[in-house]
């Protein structure tokens, strides 16, 4: 439905204008009508409107001077002067703001109806122009992705010369610097994933997590789904702050996923050159310390199993595995970079999120539920771990629900 505003002075005026576009069964709705250019201005600042008939001798602010304002804003809409001038200037400046159409009045309804049809085509090629503009931006966008994706797995391998290369880094408009940090990340399976769609999640979510991380920084990411690999280049602003980057992630992805990645870091120094053999290695790091994992993802399976008994501590896990609890930290931390501690307590806070979502079970025994003997105890975690008090927690969610209802 396209929308139309009549701006004249005269009723009997308007009045016919209306009579005449209730006469053609378009798809045009009158949004409104102003008797001079100031009114006029205070209704497309309400609504925007597709056509305007408009004329030129009206108080206050004239038919001329309220379609150079409109100008200045940058209005798409069509303007079709009807008037009763046929003066050569004002002609002249019509067609300098670029008016539609100039009709005389009194305007012929054969006329008028030729001139609302041909606004109606232009419109509508406006729109397909728009739609297509739309589209192209949309497919340049992807192309672009695509190419930047196949170029970076080319360069990690090797399999472009320097030429190449440049024309590359100046087409994707990429700054060497930006490749001198290369991370390679590699989410290790904690239950067996034979699902590809839920891998791919997980790795859709693994992506979301390194871009937070690295939101300061000039990056690009690369995702090998396969291989369940992630790999990031980045600048490096700060050495010490780049390689704590492996360790935010770990933790991170242990929080907000619940799974275990190993991390491997190294910088090029900007040397294009250097990328195949700094990813090979980085690689062959990855398959090392991947293979030192199972004892570790043993013991995540075991907490998993056993969080929710408020006696258990770390002994228990050297106990199941004939360690002492000195070795259990130091293979907790190894293989998935933080201490037994951190670990028990997020699978736990994880499990009594869940568990809140269902507004009939109190706090108390959630807690309880969760490995926990004391509510205090188990508020002062939930908090360290999101911030908040379970019961602001709970509070946030059940607003949110009851808002969306409202919604609904």
């Amino acid at each position: 439905m396209w929308k139309l505003l009549i701006v004249d002075d005269e009723f009997r005026i308007r009045k016919e204008l209306r009579n005449l576009i209730s006469c053609m069964q378009r798809d045009i709705e009158i949004i409104g009508e102003a008797e001079n250019g100031e009114q006029a201005m205070n209704i497309i600042s309400e609504i925007k409107p597709d056509i305007m008939l408009v004329d030129i001798g009206m108080p206050v602010i004239s038919g001329l001077e309220f379609i150079e304002n409109i100008k200045e804003r940058d209005m798409d809409c069509i303007t079709i002067i009807i008037s009763s001038s046929s003066e050569f200037l004002h002609v002249q400046k019509a067609l300098r703001l670029n008016v539609f159409d100039y009709l005389l009045k009194p305007v012929k309804s054969s006329t008028f109806h030729s001139a609302i049809q041909n606004a109606i085509k232009e419109l509508n090629r406006r729109k397909s122009n728009r739609e297509y503009e739309k589209w192209k931006a949309k497919n340049v966008e992807e192309n672009i992705s695509l190419v930047k994706k196949s170029f970076l797995n080319k360069l990690i391998f090797g399999e472009m010369n320097k030429k190449g290369i440049e024309q590359n880094l100046k087409f994707l408009k990429i700054r060497k610097e930006s490749l001198s940090g290369i991370c390679v990340i590699k989410l290790l399976e904690r239950f067996n994933i034979e699902n590809d769609l839920r891998k791919v999640n997980y790795m859709i979510e693994l992506k979301s997590i390194v871009e937070k991380i690295m939101c300061e920084e000039e990056y690009n990411v690369l995702i090998h789904n396969a291989e369940n690999i992630i790999i990031v280049f980045s600048t490096i602003r700060n050495k010490e702050q780049w390689y704590k980057v492996g360790k935010n992630l770990k933790k991170a992805v242990i929080k907000k996923l619940n799974q275990i990645v190993v991390v491997a870091q190294s910088e090029s120094k900007g040397e294009i050159a250097e990328i195949k053999n700094k990813y090979k290695a980085l690689l062959n790091a990855i398959s090392r310390e991947a293979k030192q994992k199972p004892f570790a993802l043993m013991m995540c399976n075991f907490i998993q199993a056993h969080y929710f008994e408020n006696d258990f501590k770390i002994s228990k896990v050297a106990e199941e595995f004939k360690i002492t609890p000195a070795y259990v930290t130091k293979i907790l931390k190894a293989g998935i970079g933080c201490s037994f501690v951190y670990y028990l307590t997020n699978v736990r806070i994880e499990s009594a999120i869940e568990m809140m979502k269902d507004s009939t079970v109190k706090i108390g025994e959630v807690s309880e539920l969760v490995g926990y003997s004391s509510q205090h105890y188990f508020s002062r975690a939930f908090k360290k771990v999101t911030g908040e008090s379970p019961i602001k927690f709970r509070e946030k969610r059940l607003l949110g629900c009851r808002m969306s209802l409202e919604e609904m």
